[in-house]
């Protein structure tokens, strides 16, 4: 898939990617490419995501005391928000999530139960849940309607769900890389109103709501909706148009572009000095920039990344290469992220001791 229309449902106002391949392909791309077991930090995860558990283990606390509700995280990752909520009493704490390696790493780094599957293809439990938490998973859908449908067998009666996903309405406050949020793993894109929709449609009535700033990494943040639906048949009331999606998402457009020009003439000053190069990136922000810039005419030795799966493959012609196999000497790097960036110099500088000139994209990170 090399790109997609963003596209305004007419009826309820709510924004979507169109012209994309079925949900079967997401699942496989997720199997195989999943960035999330963190291996080159064996499975630790970084202290922002541990920052974001324990903000939303808060919310459950405050939103729904009894520690003895079932609790599912669904896309767990390495199960770190079930390792908060169990460090808040929560003792009934189980995850599912598509790829093996993080099934193992929460395994092994928490000792809780988590289990390969997704949404689509739960695994067995004995028992239905009180609390089913999926943040970060509905941006990432095709299809809502077979998952809400999945969503309603495996809850008990007036069970909860929690939803985190980002916040369409202010994505001109997200500090990060341009069209980020139109990334080829977001394909849906909620206001507050539209989530509302979505739950109501299927008779589950919002309980609760905040919007708040989460940090991603220093220097990045992104604007979330956080919100609880309770599973009591609610009343389905018709839909109340979504007004702020597609204004907003116009000016998150002007915003990434003037910061795309910004970022171009970086790369057209870097390609005119005909020197070879690295690039640190492997995932969407360098297949973009391969796109829109003239880093595709640039004499790239190698792309680096630290996600094992891309090891020995090739973008646009070009290897794929570990960290571990670089050495000192005097080609630069061009470090291609934003919300990694100073993770990603540091491990250049400390870690691997490499002495490399860097060549930075974000001046304010």
């Amino acid at each position: 898939m090399a790109g997609y229309s963003v596209a305004i449902c007419q009826d309820c106002g709510c924004g979507f990617a169109d012209d994309i391949p079925p949900q079967k392909d997401f699942d496989r791309y997720y199997r195989r490419m999943s960035k999330y077991e963190f291996r080159h930090r064996e499975g630790r995860e970084y202290q922002a995501d541990r920052d974001r558990h324990d903000f939303v283990a808060g919310l459950v606390a405050r939103w729904l005391p009894d520690r003895q509700a079932r609790c599912v995280d669904i896309g767990c990752s390495n199960g770190g928000l079930l390792s908060a909520l169990r460090n808040r009493g929560y003792e009934h704490v189980f995850g599912v999530d598509p790829s093996a390696a993080c099934c193992e790493a929460a395994r092994r780094l928490y000792g809780v139960d988590v289990r390969k599957g997704t949404i689509a293809s739960f695994p067995r439990f004995e028992k239905p849940f009180d609390l089913a938490v999926l943040t970060g998973v509905l941006e990432h859908l095709r299809d809502h309607v077979p998952l809400m449908r999945r969503l309603l067998k495996i809850l008990a009666p007036g069970a909860h769900v929690l939803i985190g996903v980002p916040d369409a309405t202010l994505f001109t406050r997200w500090t990060n890389a341009p069209f980020q949020q139109f990334s080829i793993e977001h394909v849906n894109f909620f206001s507050p109103a539209s989530l509302r929709n979505l739950f109501r449609r299927f008779g589950l009535s919002q309980a609760q709501l905040v919007q708040h700033d989460q940090v991603w990494q220093p220097g990045t943040t992104d604007p979330v909706l956080a919100a609880l639906f309770r599973n009591d048949g609610g009343s389905r009331e018709p839909l109340v148009p979504d007004r702020q999606t597609d204004r907003e998402l116009r000016a998150y457009i002007r915003q990434s572009q003037a910061l795309d020009r910004a970022i171009c003439r970086k790369i057209d000053a870097l390609v005119k000095r005909a020197r070879p190069i690295l690039v640190w990136g492997a995932g969407p922000h360098t297949l973009r920039l391969l796109r829109i810039s003239t880093l595709r005419d640039a004499r790239i030795k190698a792309i680096v990344d630290s996600n094992p799966r891309y090891h020995r493959r090739r973008i646009a012609g070009i290897p794929v290469l570990a960290p571990g196999t670089l050495r000192s000497d005097d080609t630069p790097i061009l470090i291609s992220t934003r919300a990694f960036q100073r993770d990603i110099e540091r491990q250049i500088r400390y870690d691997l001791r490499l002495q490399n000139p860097l060549v930075l994209l974000y001046d304010d990170v």
